[in-house]
């Protein structure tokens, strides 16, 4: 068994998706899935053709969990609204999406994610703002504060690359 830690963000699912095919095909069956879904537990086995679908759905309906397996797709791992699935297949490779308006609604769902978080970021800025002006600790103040800003600016460029994708999607045909 082997464990590898691969950041990876919840705007752009198909970089993951392809990096778990990819170890299949290698002969690395994916088994665990830990530390916020950033560290991947893997098993040697056969070489396989492997479909990967990461999901975000933060209350899966039992109707969307069965459809998904009487279909064939396996439950690799569920976590904070994260889901991800997975297909041994020969021949096409599947998709869970195969439709455009499918993966706009799944971006929409991770876009209003990260716009709530970002949003319940801004009272803590204005505490440590506050608290830079008035406060006996103003390098800690400074050294907080100096996390918030990129973790927000991290934020606000996923928001725009799930708007990009999403207007992407819209003028695409399939």
């Amino acid at each position: 068994m082997k464990k590898v830690f691969k950041l990876w963000w919840g705007w752009n699912p198909g970089k993951i998706e392809k990096y778990l095919e990819t170890m299949a095909a290698d002969g690395w069956r994916l088994v665990t899935v830990e530390f916020a879904q950033m560290l991947f537990g893997f098993v040697k086995d056969e070489p396989a053709k492997t479909s990967y679908c990461v999901d975000y759905n933060s209350s899966p309906s039992e109707e969307y969990l069965t459809i998904l397996s009487d279909d064939g797709w396996e439950l690799v791992n569920k976590y904070s609204g994260w889901i991800i699935w997975r297909k041994d297949y020969e021949g096409a490779r599947p998709k869970i999406y195969t439709d455009n308006q499918s993966l706009i609604d799944r971006n929409k769902r991770v876009l209003l994610i990260l716009i709530i978080a970002t949003l319940l970021q801004i009272p803590l800025l204005t505490m440590i703002f506050i608290d830079i002006g008035y406060s006996e600790h103003l390098a800690l103040a400074i050294m907080i504060f100096a996390v918030y800003i990129p973790l927000i600016m991290l934020m606000l460029f996923g928001i725009i690359k799930i708007i990009i994708a999403n207007r992407i999607l819209k003028n695409e045909k399939r």
